[in-house]
Parts: structure tokens; C-alpha cells; sequence
């Protein structure tokens, strides 16, 4: 697992999510892949089970936007998520946009 990560071989793909009512894109979803230079497209299925089996405290980071951070739902929305998808809290990180800094400035 570590060569794919010396070598640069993970990528992320966005998967649009539409609503079935407005018929609109509403999100993004980021799927990482792992393209090896010799095996060529290693499967989801094959490379997660050994990467969670590493034990590494990898973080992902996550931008919200002012519109979230105003948001009185945002926090259980975002719980609801992270228990979905069986994702520990202290696996994410929670970064504030530019944007509303520049905002908030603004003020």
C-alpha cells in the first residue's frame, strides 16, 4: 500500500449526485482510485480492507463553506454522514473556506 503513495498512484475521481426531484446536481462525491503503473486500475475492493488494515491515521480534510458553518443542521447532518459511512470523527478535518474569511472581512 505504501508504493502507491511514494509512486503517486492514487487519484480522485468526483462523482456528481443529482436530486431525482429537481433533476440538478446537488453534490460532489471524491472516490479515490489507485492506478498502479504495472497492474494498471487496482479496485476499491482490493486496496481499502489493506489500507484500513494498516492502522495509519490518515485525516481527510473537508472545506465548509459559510453557508454550512450558518447552517444549525450542518452539525447533525454531518454526524448522520460520518455514521453512515462508518467514518470516525477524528479521521476528518473540518477546514473553513477563504471565502467567507474574506466575508467576515468584509464586515
Amino acid at each position: 500500500m505504501a508504493h502507491c503513495l511514494t509512486h503517486e498512484e492514487l487519484y480522485l475521481r468526483y462523482q456528481p449526485i443529482y436530486s431525482l426531484v429537481s433533476r440538478e446536481i446537488t453534490g460532489m462525491e471524491a472516490l479515490l482510485r489507485w492506478r498502479h503503473k504495472e497492474l494498471g486500475e487496482v479496485l476499491p475492493a482490493e486496496f481499502i480492507p489493506v489500507a484500513e488494515e494498516t492502522g495509519r491515521n490518515i485525516t481527510v480534510s473537508i472545506n465548509i463553506s459559510a453557508k454550512q458553518l450558518r447552517d444549525l443542521t450542518f452539525p447533525f447532518k454531518l454526524k448522520q454522514l460520518l455514521e453512515k459511512h462508518g467514518v470516525e470523527s477524528s479521521s476528518i478535518k473540518l477546514e473553513i473556506t477563504e471565502s467567507l474569511l474574506i466575508l467576515e472581512s468584509d464586515n
